[in-house]
């Protein structure tokens, strides 16, 4: 069988191989307005001895009437933006949404998007959504948003399917420079990274919020704002650099490590951390309020922003070697505004806790 494969690559009359590009380009005059899919086929390939061996790839361009055509960027319900939806079911086909090429002001805005892949990756740059949000789904393959922004619907908050949700089995997701209005995010892993990075999330009405969950995996984000931080780890650890809550932060794993620091927290807003094994170590740039600790391992309280010379040094000792810090605080004794300010619990079973404190004087 070699013999004759070998032979048959020297004989005049085997097909040529070549790449054989499918490419088929639909513009704002060729794609009908009432058109609600697409299927992409490649050509017919070349086989020997039943392999493929013609390197071949279907390549399906679409572009999107702008957004005069469509009749603005507005984003409702009842806007006559587009709804496009992208399923990849080749095993390595990826998705990609790039507008990064086109004026802002001609960007049409999508008013639902639902991509699906298996190990392919999905990249959007630079993209405009809408009132229905994002649906991105992925096996193996990693997703990437940058630079895009969010207008939902505000009366969709919090309901099943709603806002931008993110999710990837054991590929990545990384959101980079992107803002959403009325939109919660969610992205979750289970072998993953995820990252939130120079992002902002915020509700008219308060409690924009940011889930990110995983098994195992890192979970990190950097110089963000949201109203609501809710992060879910197992085993992956959690690191945050420069971070602003508005009115929670809540972190929780299982046996990674917790690392946040730089934090921002808005007056009256609740910190939650808690892990079982993992070390927990917090730095606050601006925070005013009522600390608590639980910790089976070493706890240590620094920075000039806590109340007192030795504000961690008064420990209630429980069976199984736990020690509690019952009310430390911190930038509000001075005032008396302690029981009208944040609140910051920590529990780690078996890690130690440190927590440094900057000065900060809230505004009155």
């Amino acid at each position: 069988t070699k013999g004759a494969f070998r032979k048959s690559f020297s004989d005049d009359t085997f097909p040529v191989l070549a790449t054989k590009p499918w490419v088929k380009h639909l513009s704002s005059s060729s794609l009908p307005a009432t058109t609600e899919g697409l299927v992409m086929t490649s050509k017919a390939d070349t086989k020997i001895i039943g392999y493929d061996v013609s390197c071949q790839f279907a390549d399906a361009l679409v572009t999107l009437p702008s957004a005069a055509a469509l009749g603005g960027q507005a984003s409702s319900p009842s806007s006559t933006n587009p709804a496009v939806g992208f399923t990849a079911s080749s095993s390595h086909a990826g998705v990609e949404l790039d507008f990064s090429e086109v004026p802002l002001s001609r960007r049409p805005r999508l008013k639902r998007t639902v991509i699906s892949t298996t190990n392919g990756p999905v990249d959007i740059t630079s993209a405009l959504f809408g009132s229905e949000g994002v649906d991105i789904s992925t096996e193996l393959g990693e997703v990437v948003v940058e630079d895009s922004s969010a207008i939902c619907d505000e009366n969709s908050i919090g309901e099943a399917g709603a806002g931008i949700i993110l999710s990837t089995n054991k590929g990545s997701v990384d959101v980079d420079g992107c803002s959403f209005y009325d939109c919660d995010v969610s992205a979750s892993g289970a072998a993953s990274l995820l990252r939130f990075a120079s992002s902002r999330v915020e509700n008219r009405l308060g409690g924009g919020k940011v889930t990110l969950s995983s098994v195992k995996g890192l979970i990190q984000m950097e110089d963000s704002y949201a109203q609501v931080f809710d992060v879910k780890g197992e085993e992956g650890s959690v690191r945050a650099t420069n971070i602003t809550a508005g009115e929670a932060l809540k972190v929780a794993t299982t046996s990674g490590s917790i690392s946040l620091l730089g934090i921002t927290m808005s007056q009256r807003a609740v910190v939650q951390v808690e892990t079982s094994t993992g070390a927990v170590r917090l730095h606050f740039t601006k925070f005013a309020g009522i600390i608590s600790i639980v910790s089976g391992g070493d706890i240590a309280c620094l920075g000039a922003g806590f109340d007192g010379a030795a504000p961690c040094s008064t420990l209630t000792h429980l069976p199984g070697g736990i020690s509690v810090v019952e009310q430390a605080t911190a930038n509000c004794a001075s005032r008396g505004t302690c029981p009208y300010g944040s609140e910051l619990s920590v529990s780690s079973t078996l890690g130690s806790v440190t927590i440094s404190m900057d000065a900060w004087t809230p505004p009155s």
